[in-house]
């Protein structure tokens, strides 16, 4: 008797969402060690979200740490206006409250994003409650490049200070 081959996963959400997983792992990994490839891995982030969302305008990474200010990586062709982007996800990357990692997504057009918000969550090993479907949508433009990290660097240096004081 022959035994079938398990199935093949043929829905495009769930391989993209593996192959997003995949991509995000790399760039989180990259932020955490500030390292050289950062513009690669972001690069790759993006085409792939481009691919599996019609619509795709901008991806934000917000990197959140305890008390200090928080620092945004923003993936976009170009400036994005507010006024632009119709619908968001956002995916909560990390478990730690005092180190919080969260990746939104924006379109231009009302996407169902029901399924590759989940997908992507399950290819991360992330809860089903670590994704929001309907996250604030942005009040100012969307600019590509890396914000607030100026702020954050400042703020450690004050607690670097403050510390050697006492």
């Amino acid at each position: 008797m022959t035994t079938k081959p398990p199935p093949v996963e043929t829905e495009v959400g769930s391989l993209m969402a593996n192959v997003l997983a995949l991509d995000l792992v790399e760039l989180t990994e990259e932020l955490a060690r500030n390292a050289i490839d950062l513009p690669a891995a972001a690069t790759m982030v993006q085409r792939d979200f481009k691919l599996t969302v019609r619509s795709f305008l901008a991806l934000t990474v917000t990197v959140d740490l305890d008390a200090a200010p928080p620092v945004t990586l923003t993936l976009a062709a170009a400036p994005v206006e507010a006024d632009d982007v119709s619908s968001a996800f956002s995916l909560c990357l990390s478990d730690d409250p005092a180190a919080q990692i969260v990746l939104t997504c924006y379109a231009g057009q009302t996407e169902y994003f029901d399924e590759l918000a989940t997908d992507l969550a399950l290819s991360l090993h992330r809860p089903r409650s670590a994704v929001d479907l309907d996250p604030l949508l942005p009040l100012d433009p969307l600019v590509p490049g890396l914000s607030g990290l100026e702020e954050f660097q400042a703020a450690y240096e004050n607690r670097g200070v403050g510390r050697s004081m006492i």
